[in-house]
Parts: C-alpha cells; structure tokens; sequence
C-alpha cells in the first residue's frame, strides 16, 4: 500500500529473532559436519524414523504415558509378523 512504513524493528528484536529461529538448526549442521570430518565417511541419511527405532521400547513406554496423561486406558500387544 501506498504510504504505509513498516515497523522499525531494534537490534535486540533482530538479535532474539536470530537466537530463536537459527541457532538450533546451525548447531545441527555443525555436528554431522563435526562426526562426518570426525569419522572420514561421507554424509548418510538415516531416515525419518531412526531414533524411533534406536530405541523402540523407549519411545512406547513415552507414548502409552501421553495417552495414559489425554485419560485412555492403554493396552499394548505385539502385532503378528507377515510372513
């Protein structure tokens, strides 16, 4: 729109901005870079559902305590292997 300023943001503002929004992610990118020059082999993705599998007991025993906390009453059985 003609005529309309944007609001001046101040140093602290830009500054908290950049502590939120992008030193989590830097810090992720400096450690694979630090275990991939660390362990001289190349970069390897490891899928969208590796610490799910990493520990697998861990993450059922998290997730039946928040259905347990939303008031279900939570009952786990193994399911039957496809063969």
């Amino acid at each position: 729109m003609p005529g309309r300023q944007t609001p001046a943001i101040s140093p602290a503002d830009s500054a908290f901005f950049i502590r939120k929004h992008f030193r989590p992610r830097h810090h992720s990118i400096l450690v694979i870079a630090y275990y991939i020059i660390k362990r001289k082999e190349p970069y390897r993705e490891l899928g969208s559902n590796h610490f799910d599998e990493s520990d697998r007991r861990a993450v059922e025993r998290r997730l039946i305590k928040r259905l347990e906390r939303l008031g279900n009453q939570v009952t786990v059985e193994p399911m039957a292997k496809a063969s």
